[in-house]
């Protein structure tokens, strides 16, 4: 039915949102040279679990229909989603310091921080 399908969508959109702030989050988090190369990976990942994902998905639901737990496959992603979850807490923390790590280059103190000054190069 039709109210199906706008449930979906509205559980998708907060999924489409969180794309953005972890492209930034990487983008900061990475050595300038290394930027390029951060985001292509990033790109590389969502690609593959959009194509693969629905795939893989899609036949364990087909087969699952047969069976006694009809939605076994929705007990492996919540598993998954679980132990994702659960990975995050190895993550590192914010910085509570005035000073804090720039893109991995150096420490920048922001009370220090001169105005930028334009020059005339002509």
């Amino acid at each position: 039915s039709p109210w199906q399908l706008f449930f979906c969508a509205i559980l998708a959109i907060p999924g489409n949102l969180v794309y953005p702030s972890i492209s930034s989050l990487v983008s900061t988090s990475v050595k300038p040279e290394d930027v390029g190369r951060a985001l292509g990976s990033i790109n590389g990942v969502k690609s593959l679990t959009e194509g693969v994902g629905p795939l893989i998905f899609g036949t364990l639901l087909t087969i699952s229909e047969t069976h006694s737990l009809p939605g076994w496959p929705y007990l492996i992603a919540a598993v998954m989603s679980a132990l994702a979850w659960h990975a995050t807490k190895a993550l590192p923390g914010e910085s509570t310091e005035r000073t804090e790590y720039i893109m991995g280059r150096e420490k920048v103190d922001y009370e220090e921080m001169q105005p930028f000054k334009e020059t005339n190069n002509a």
